[in-house]
């Protein structure tokens, strides 16, 4: 594939996810979250889905639910070298309610929302033990 074709499927998926995060924006402010709330998941989810699924492949965010492990294991602690235990559970906050409005939506099944339901209970101790003092990664 053409590096140009393939920049445009990139910039294709990317209008598709700011029109999804458009959606859930007014989904999150129908259901009386803060601005700046409604601000933060937003960012931590455009980073999720216009950054790291969209990095090394085109990944849909319906697909990319099955890619929060790698995010948190590997992506994140060297991508955003501002990313601390709040960052880390914030973002955490904003995919499970992102990932709950496509379930909602019939996007993903709910056999993948208890999936990542299930990695985060048993992964969010060791994601956020990566920003702790004293811990050689």
């Amino acid at each position: 594939m053409e590096n140009e074709e393939y920049k445009s499927l990139i910039e294709n998926q990317r209008d598709k996810n700011n029109q999804l995060l458009g959606k859930f924006e007014e989904k999150l402010k129908a259901d009386g979250l803060s601005d700046k709330t409604v601000f933060n998941h937003l960012s931590n989810l455009d980073f999720y889905i216009n950054r790291f699924l969209l990095y090394e492949e085109i990944i849909a965010p319906k697909d990319g639910i099955r890619n929060v492990g790698y995010f948190f294991e590997e992506w994140f602690p060297r991508k955003a070298m501002w990313s601390n235990p709040a960052s880390v559970n914030g973002t955490i906050i904003a995919l499970k309610k992102f990932y709950k409005y496509l379930l909602l939506l019939d996007f993903i099944t709910k056999s993948e929302y208890s999936g990542l339901l299930e990695t985060i209970k048993d992964s969010k101790a060791t994601w956020i033990s990566y920003y702790q003092p004293n811990n050689d990664g």
